[in-house]
Formats: structure tokens, sequence, C-alpha cells
């Protein structure tokens, strides 16, 4: 009979950081280096770098989100805006638009495991990165406050549940003023704009 009153019929992206950190590894290794040739590129992406190490950590070693690096931070905020635009014109059930919902619950292991090399240096079927706003597993090189100043970039208000994931050595979170730390890590990732973020 017409469904609820408040419809929310979301669309969820998977892998957008690692499409971000594919693309800052493309124009800044391919286009603007030269270091990296096209067929070299797609040559090492269908061995899966196997006997590309040099390749390999060319691609590696290209900017990553999460570092607060504006090379790569802006590419992402761009992909996240050109998404939700996408897909708030999008035709759902009922007569509504999509809703824009960034989050990936578990599904980025399930799906990397259906992906192949990516130009970011990540290897065929391992997990994306975990959560929509969550650098890959390992980029992020700079520490917590890079990585909330990274997504902080992000144009976060218009989509739900933006989610950050960050993990932490149980030992740095012992004492009482490890604590407040940490909550002041949270009260500036939301000052910066920031509107999920959780911890293990």
């Amino acid at each position: 009979a017409g469904g609820a009153r408040f419809n929310y019929i979301y669309y969820l992206p998977e892998g957008m950081i690692d499409v971000a950190d594919s693309l800052a590894a493309i124009k800044r290794r391919v286009f603007e280096e030269g270091s990296i040739s096209k067929k070299e590129l797609l040559d090492g992406l269908s061995a899966n770098f196997e006997g590309k190490e040099n390749l390999h950590r060319l691609l590696l070693s290209a900017p990553k989100y999460g570092n607060d690096d504006d090379y790569v931070d802006a590419i992402a905020h761009d992909l996240y805006d050109w998404w939700r635009k996408m897909v708030s014109e999008m035709d759902a059930s009922y007569g509504h638009k999509y809703l824009p919902c960034a989050y990936s619950v578990s599904l980025h292991h399930s799906y990397g495991a259906r992906v192949g090399a990516l130009p970011s240096g990540r290897l065929a079927r391992k997990s994306l990165a975990d959560g929509s706003m969550s650098p890959a597993q390992g980029c992020d090189t700079h520490g917590p406050t890079a990585v909330i100043k990274s997504a902080g970039k992000m144009d976060q208000y218009p989509i739900l549940a933006t989610l950050l994931n960050i993990k932490f050595q149980p030992t740095i979170l012992k004492t009482r003023d490890d604590m407040k730390k940490l909550i002041a890590l949270i009260k500036t990732y939301f000052d910066f704009g920031g509107r999920h973020i959780q911890f293990n």
C-alpha cells in the first residue's frame, strides 16, 4: 500500500578509498612522472604483480589516503562528491530516489575476494578498505591525527553512515590520560565534520 512513510532506500559503495588510492597512483606514476607505462601497469595487474616487484613498489609508494596528503585526499573527496550526486538522481522503489549511504558493514572482505589487483598496489582478492572513510589496510603511516584530517576533508553531511574505523594497540589506552587523548581525537574529528568513528 505504498510502503513505509519514511523509506530509506540506500545505495552502498564498496572500495571507494581503494579507487581513490588507485587513481592517485595512476595520476602520479603514469601521467605525471611517466615512470610506469600504461602497458606495464596492465601487465602488472594481470599478473597480480608476480615477477613485477619494482612496479609493485612504485605503486605502493604512491600517495595514499589517510596521511593528510591533499594529493590523494582531494581525489577521494571528488570521487565521493560525484558518487553522491549520481546516486541521489537514481530512481528507487516507491517513487523515491536512492540515498547515498557510505558504510561497508563487512562487505569489504567478501567483495575484495572478487576484485583483482589494483593500481594502488593492493593484491588480488585481498580485503578492500574496511569503512567508507577508513584508509586501506596498512596505508596510513602518519598516525591517527593524519587519518582524521584526511577523513575530515570529505563532505560527509549529505551522506548517511560515513564510517571511519581506527585500530589501536591496547597498550596505548591504559591510563586515564590516554582515555582523555582518545576523547580529544573523537571531538576533533567531529569538529572536522566527521560523523561516525569507531575503534578496535
